[in-house]
């Protein structure tokens, strides 16, 4: 089963701006920033895993912090940004249409290696949703909207492995605290709100006869739950593709480039309610070419994987398996560069503490012979 947001995926990290032509020159040179760092990212993928290099850190936890990063700040912004938009559902339609373009592309040419519902389907639909639901959320006080909203972005992290909830955290012997309790009760609930209009939505489309979950129902006794806050979900809901862009993958399932709309759309959400928080006054732009880059980061989005993978071919000349050793050495001598420096770092860490401590040692010292002298006197 394909993980959506794991180092191993190539277009996890391709995300658009909002819809819409309201601009700021600070959030469109922070998407600039982010587009950066998502091309030298991907620039990377290709490298390890068509070029066939051995970049162990690559694969690292830290290299899938970069990754989160990015995904992170793309769609924070683009529910962010989606109150700037004037033309919300034509951007939201034309991020859809591009979205599935591309899956329909890479599952005709490349099958084993299909896109299905990447990351323009989830800002698209996210962007459909949101506008028949933007004048009721107007009226949520915002502060709640980002809490309420994250919570069920961190309750459905891991519905892909068929659990809702916190997994792996430990509740006291005296069970769920009852505002913990109505919040996840609360959250539950409108989780199955969501799922219930999801799923008629899917039934349309696909014809299927599906069930939408009550999230209400699996909830344990929280008042006397004492074990891990997560409860597994029933496998009906794992069918077909169309529940894979729910966030409930089939076993089997496979996606170079997924991103469902559970858990995503919830920090898209969360984005979305950030907007009213944000101050009055916004940053200067002072980076003109990542402001560019922000403004145009849908052509960005689209072309750049080509145009990595055609500079990297030309500069080599050769299939990717040719040159693969030369760059597995250049790799090896920079990760041999960077152990040194992290070594070098540590060292340098431990001579300041030791440093400080000696100098503590020495007040330590001044201030018992200066008192020793005021006694005297």
């Amino acid at each position: 089963m394909a993980r959506y947001g794991t180092e191993t995926l190539p277009g996890t990290l391709a995300l658009p701006g909002g819809p819409g032509s309201g601009r700021l020159d600070g959030l469109d040179t922070l998407r600039g920033e982010a587009l950066v760092s998502m091309i030298v990212y991907h620039t990377c993928w290709d490298i390890v895993y068509l070029w066939g290099a051995d970049w162990g850190w690559y694969r690292s936890y830290g290299a899938y912090l970069w990754q989160q990063s990015i995904c992170w700040t793309f769609i924070l912004l683009s529910g962010f940004c989606f109150r700037l938009g004037h033309h919300r559902l034509r951007g939201g339609i034309m991020l859809s249409f591009w979205g599935w373009a591309i899956g329909a592309v890479s599952s005709y040419a490349m099958p084993e290696d299909r896109i299905f519902f990447g990351i323009l389907s989830l800002l698209g639909a996210a962007a459909l949703l949101t506008v028949p639901l933007d004048r009721a959320f107007r009226h949520i006080p915002a502060r709640l909207g980002v809490a309420v909203s994250f919570v069920l972005f961190l309750l459905t992290r891991d519905v892909a492995s068929g659990l809702l909830g916190f997994g792996g955290v430990s509740i006291s012997s005296r069970g769920v605290p009852a505002g913990i309790s109505g919040l996840i009760h609360g959250a539950a609930a409108v989780l199955t709100a969501v799922a219930g209009g999801l799923t008629a939505v899917v039934e349309l489309l696909s014809g299927f006869d599906l069930t939408a979950p009550d999230f209400t129902a699996m909830l344990p006794d929280l008042a006397s739950f004492q074990g891990i806050a997560a409860v597994r979900l029933p496998e009906s809901l794992y069918i077909n593709d169309f529940t894979a862009a729910l966030g409930f993958p089939p076993l089997g399932f496979r996606s170079n480039d997924w991103f469902p709309l559970l858990p995503w759309l919830f920090l898209f959400w969360t984005g979305y309610f950030l907007y009213p928080l944000h101050p009055v006054e916004t940053p200067r732009q002072e980076l003109p070419l990542f402001t560019f880059l922000g403004r145009h980061s849908l052509v960005t989005y689209l072309i750049h994987q080509p145009l990595i993978y055609g500079i990297l071919w030309s500069l080599s000349g050769q299939d990717p398996a040719v040159v693969g050793p030369a760059v597995r050495e250049v790799l090896t001598v920079a990760e041999g560069i960077w152990g040194g420096l992290s070594d070098w770092a540590a060292w340098a860490v431990a001579a300041v503490r030791r440093f400080v401590q000696d100098i503590e040692s020495l007040i330590s010292q001044l201030r018992f012979l200066y008192e020793t002298l005021r006694d005297l006197q």
